[in-house]
């Protein structure tokens, strides 16, 4: 959704391989904000989970 500059992703989805990963990302005035669970799985079921945050520029984008 874009709203003046402002983008908000929402329901994000990402698949590849044993990797799944969700979240929602917002741009403010160039700012980048929100969240992202990730988990990575194996035969045996989900083997590691993060919740990880997201921050930084549009230009420079960071995932803690």
């Amino acid at each position: 959704m874009v709203n003046g500059g402002n983008v908000s992703y929402r329901q994000l989805q990402l698949a590849s391989g044993p990797m799944n990963a969700y979240g929602s990302i917002d741009i403010v005035n160039g700012a980048v904000s929100g969240s992202v669970n990730a988990a990575l799985g194996g035969s045996a079921g989900v083997v590691a989970r993060a919740a990880l945050t997201a921050g930084g520029k549009v230009n420079d984008p960071v995932l803690r």
